[in-house]
């Protein structure tokens, strides 16, 4: 049976959305403030944080479609941050982390250089890249693509400490440029999704022992 062209091309586009939305992190050097200073800064309610999944799409001035997440994990910010950053387990947080490894550490401007691999479609195919994590004590990481896979990778988390530190308002914003191939409506949609179940991955990481973790696929 022969393969249409377009079959071929819908497989591939598939394959590379696929690809982007998996990878963990990533911002590139100079991350754009706008979303950080006047955005995350006016906290949803408590009630609407609890349930909260991916939240609402945010543009930056350059033009970057941000996916956001927003949510309150039952834990310090302090124990919300240590679990993000323990970049060897991150695998607990990102569901098609096959790999991840610190390969270079700078203490003194606190940034971390992490390889990643993750699994695309079907297990068939593996993407690494690094990624350049800047960490600033307890409620600031940001990260963005340094070599590999993908154009563009950014995104930050930021947390929030409510009930005198007992819980953390968590936001997790992603931005994603596959390239020219594939829609950035299509991409925006997939990252909306996986950084709903990253999320809920956290919460289950942070307020549970056991937790049972979710897929994005």
């Amino acid at each position: 049976m022969s393969i249409s062209k377009n079959s071929k091309a819908n497989f591939t586009m598939k394959l590379l959305i696929a690809a982007t939305i998996f990878s963990t992190c990533g911002l590139q050097n100079a991350v754009s403030a706008a979303p950080i200073n006047e955005e995350l800064n006016n906290s949803l309610p408590v009630s609407r944080l609890e349930e909260a999944k991916a939240v609402e799409g945010l543009q930056t001035p350059d033009g970057k479609n941000y996916q956001m997440t927003r949510a309150v994990v039952n834990a310090s910010p302090e124990d919300v941050y240590a679990i993000i950053v323990d970049y060897k387990n991150s695998g607990r947080l990102f569901a098609n982390l096959t790999k991840s490894q610190v390969v270079s550490r700078d203490e003194a401007n606190g940034t971390s250089s992490v390889a990643f691999s993750l699994k695309g479609i079907m297990n068939l195919w593996s993407f690494d890249y690094v990624l350049s994590i800047k960490e600033s004590y307890p409620n600031l990481i940001e990260f963005h693509r340094q070599s590999g896979a993908f154009k563009r990778n950014e995104g930050y988390w930021k947390l929030i400490p409510l009930d005198g530190g007992k819980a953390t308002e968590v936001v997790y914003a992603k931005y994603v440029d596959a390239g020219p191939m594939i829609p950035p409506s299509l991409v925006a949609k997939e990252v909306r999704d996986s950084t709903a179940s990253v999320m809920e991955n956290l919460k289950k990481v942070a307020e549970n022992p056991n937790p049972k973790l979710a897929s994005h696929r």
